[in-house]
């Protein structure tokens, strides 16, 4: 069951680096709902829901983003990435 969450994980890793985020965003989803605790794959999502925010909404567009990070850092408040993405949050809001 793992291999399959890993392999789910690999491909939104590679969707979002190609920039394809909403489909990225499933892909994720997919693979941390078999590996829920993997940091990488968390940080990603934010990373997907900070670039599908609608522009429009301003700060508030953010919000879904914003509150993923922020429970991240909950969990891992040492994750240098987390502070990083909250950071670029932050700066378009």
């Amino acid at each position: 069951m793992a291999f399959r969450g890993d392999a789910w994980l690999s491909a939104g890793e590679g969707l979002v680096l190609a920039s394809q985020f909403p489909f990225a965003l499933q892909t994720l989803e997919r693979g941390l709902a078999i590996q829920p605790n993997h940091l990488d794959a968390q940080r990603l999502k934010g990373h997907c829901l900070e670039a599908l925010a609608d522009p429009a909404a301003g700060a508030e567009g953010l919000g879904p983003a914003k509150a993923h990070v922020l429970a991240l850092l909950e969990i891992a408040p040492q994750e240098a990435g987390c502070w990083a993405l909250l950071g670029g949050i932050e700066t378009h809001a």
